[in-house]
């Protein structure tokens, strides 16, 4: 929170150039929407149980 969008913009493109390289990433982030965005697969909690699971793009 309170970080710059040009920032948060940079730290996902690096998650995902370090992804790429085959490195599995486990990402805990406020922000679902946009983490989502760059997911092969992942869970949303509210409240302590699961709203949503394998959502995100699909795998290449």
């Amino acid at each position: 929170m309170g970080s710059s969008p040009n920032y948060v913009e940079a730290v996902f493109e690096k998650i995902r150039e370090i992804n790429k390289n085959g490195t599995s990433i486990l990402l805990v982030e406020q922000n679902a929407r946009m983490a989502l965005e760059y997911a092969d697969r992942g869970y949303v909690f509210k409240i302590g149980e699961i709203a949503l699971e394998n959502v995100g793009k699909k795998p290449a």
